[in-house]
C-alpha cells in the first residue's frame, strides 16, 4: 500500500508524496517478480524454422543459439531437474544448462574448463 504524506511549506502550501519505504517494497516485489518469470536468465525461444536449434535476443537483432543436446548438467554431471527447474543459458553460440544456481556460478567462474568438458561430451558422443 502507498502512503501519502502531507507536507506543509511556510507559505501555507501542502505538498504531497510517496513515502519512500513504500516504493522500495514496490520495487523489490516487481523485480522478483520478473526474475521469478525470467528465472534470473535471457529467456530463449524456439524457433519454428529451425527445430534444433534455439533462438536468443540480442541488441543488434536475432543470433542462433546451438541447443544443449545432454540431459545432465555440464557442471556437476547431475540429471537435469532432480534439483528443481534447470537453469539455460546461451554462451558463444551454445545453449548450456546447469542444474542449480552454484553450478551456474562455477560455470561463470572457469567457463572454458567446462566448455573443454562440453566438447569432450560431444567428441564421445560423435565416436559411437
Amino acid at each position: 500500500m502507498l502512503h501519502l504524506i502531507s507536507d506543509s511549506l511556510d507559505d501555507g502550501v501542502t505538498v504531497g508524496r510517496i513515502s519512500k519505504k513504500p516504493m522500495k517494497a514496490i520495487t523489490i516485489l516487481l523485480l522478483g517478480a520478473v526474475m521469478i518469470f525470467a528465472n534470473g536468465q535471457p529467456v530463449l525461444a524456439e524457433s519454428s524454422s529451425n527445430k534444433g536449434e534455439v533462438q536468443g535476443q540480442a541488441k543488434s537483432g536475432k543470433r542462433t543459439v546451438k541447443r544443449y543436446p545432454f540431459d545432465d548438467c555440464l557442471v556437476s554431471n547431475d540429471k537435469l531437474g532432480s534439483l528443481g527447474k534447470p537453469i539455460g543459458f546461451a554462451y558463444k553460440g551454445q545453449e548450456i544448462k546447469v542444474c542449480c544456481r552454484d553450478c551456474k556460478n562455477d560455470f561463470d567462474k572457469t567457463p572454458d574448463v567446462y566448455m573443454k568438458r562440453f566438447e569432450k561430451k560431444i567428441a564421445e558422443i560423435k565416436k559411437r
